[in-house]
């Protein structure tokens, strides 16, 4: 799959979180495609590239059913004067009254190609299951854009995505395309470990 291809699979959530970044202010909007009305909390944080928070919002909102909803401005002098732009990330999420996670969504201050990135120190670790391999992935520092590919046939479960400073994301390949064994064969599981290969956008630079 490309990358447009995991961003059509996000689109099509039920809840889609976005921003607007005018002259003045960034503009939060909820989208629904619920029929019925959701009341929750927005949560943002910002965040420089080494995982450090800087500022922090939180609102109790109501979205419509079925509509795009206004939720949340920030001005951007806010913003800027927190650090320099091209080393800044927003983590903005809408919880449910129950806290389920509803929408996500990492918005950055420049375009990709001005964004001052640091070596993102990956790590993973891969586990052998029955049908499927999981490989889980954690990043250091900021890592932006990271790209799982390997030799085993078929598409991972998420790709091109990006990963918080500490944070971590598993992700999944089946077996069943391939012919890999759904038995924990050891020799199978080694080559996939070794032919797995992770890049992030720092690596293009």
């Amino acid at each position: 799959w490309k990358a447009l291809h995991y961003t059509v699979k996000e689109a099509f959530k039920p809840y889609l979180l976005s921003q607007e970044i005018q002259e003045e202010r960034m503009s939060f909007f909820v989208v629904s495609d619920e029929l019925d009305d959701a009341s929750g909390q927005l949560h943002i944080e910002l965040f420089d590239f080494e995982g450090k928070v800087l500022r922090q919002w939180n609102e109790s909102i109501l979205v419509q059913g079925n509509q795009t909803n206004p939720v949340f401005k920030i001005p951007m002098n806010a913003l800027s004067q927190a650090g320099p732009i091209n080393q800044l990330v927003i983590k903005a999420e809408f919880h449910s009254e129950n806290e389920a996670l509803l929408a996500e969504n990492k918005i950055y201050l420049v375009p990709p190609k001005d964004l001052n990135l640091p070596d993102p120190g990956i790590s993973w670790s891969v586990s052998d299951f029955a049908d499927h391999y999981a490989v889980t992935i954690k990043a250091a520092r900021l890592a932006k854009n990271v790209f799982v590919s390997s030799t085993l046939p078929g598409n991972f479960s998420e790709n091109y995505f990006d990963l918080l400073p500490g944070e971590e994301k598993t992700i999944t390949i089946s077996k069943v395309s391939s012919n890999a064994s759904k038995n924990h064969d050891l020799e199978t599981f080694k080559a996939f470990d070794q032919s797995l290969k992770i890049q992030t956008l720092k690596d293009s630079y």
